[in-house]
C-alpha cells in the first residue's frame, strides 16, 4: 500500500500478475467493483481469449465482488469473449474519452453507480491505468505486462518513460 503523498502514477498495490493479486485483501479494504485493463493486463496485446489458468483463477476470485468491467482503450469490438469468461461488461474508449482521461474514468464510476473508493482499477500502464485511476479516486493495482507491447507503445517508448518515472520517484523518496 502506498501513502497518500505519492505522485498519481504510483499504484496502491503492485503484483507480478493477475494471479498474484490478493483479491481477499481488496474485498476487506472495501472494494466492491473491479475494472480491468485488457491489453497486456488480462491478455497479451490484441488477444481475444483468456489463458485457461487466468480464467479459472478469476472465475473463483471475482465472485467476491458485486460487478466487474473491462475498461479498455481498445476501440475494436472484440473483447466480448473475454468479458463473457469473467462475467464482465466492456467500457471502450472513444476518440475523446480514453484512459487516462478523467472523462473515461467517470464512465467507469457511472457504470458501477458507486463511489470511486469502492472501485479498483487493475492495469499494466502507469499513466493510462494507474495515473488515470488514481486521479479518479479509484484504488489502483499495477501488474507486469503480458506479452509484447503494441507498436504504438514501442514507438512512444511507454515502458522507458515508466522506468524513468519509477527511478525518479524512488530516488526522491530515498533522499
Amino acid at each position: 500500500m502506498v501513502d497518500e503523498e505519492s505522485p498519481l502514477f504510483v499504484p496502491n498495490y503492485v503484483a507480478e500478475s493477475i494471479e498474484d493479486i490478493d483479491f481477499g485483501v481488496l474485498k476487506k479494504s472495501g472494494i466492491k467493483f473491479i475494472a480491468f485493463d485488457a491489453d497486456s493486463t488480462l491478455v497479451g496485446y490484441r488477444k481475444k481469449k483468456l489463458e485457461e489458468s487466468t480464467r479459472s483463477f478469476l472465475h473463483k476470485e471475482l465472485a467476491k465482488f458485486n460487478s466487474v468491467c473491462i475498461a479498455s482503450n481498445r476501440v475494436t469490438n472484440d473483447l466480448d469473449n473475454i468479458a463473457h469468461d469473467i462475467k464482465a461488461t466492456v467500457i471502450r474508449a472513444s476518440l475523446t474519452k480514453r484512459k487516462p482521461s478523467t472523462r473515461f474514468f467517470d464512465r467507469v464510476v457511472d457504470h458501477f453507480n458507486a463511489p470511486p473508493s469502492q472501485i479498483a482499477m487493475i492495469g499494466d500502464k502507469l499513466i493510462a491505468d494507474i495515473f488515470g485511476g488514481n486521479k479518479a479516486g479509484l484504488t489502483t493495482i499495477w501488474v507486469n505486462k503480458r506479452g509484447r507491447d503494441s507498436i504504438f507503445d514501442r514507438i512512444l517508448q511507454t515502458r522507458r518513460f515508466e522506468r524513468y518515472l519509477t527511478r525518479r520517484h524512488i530516488k526522491k523518496t530515498n533522499n
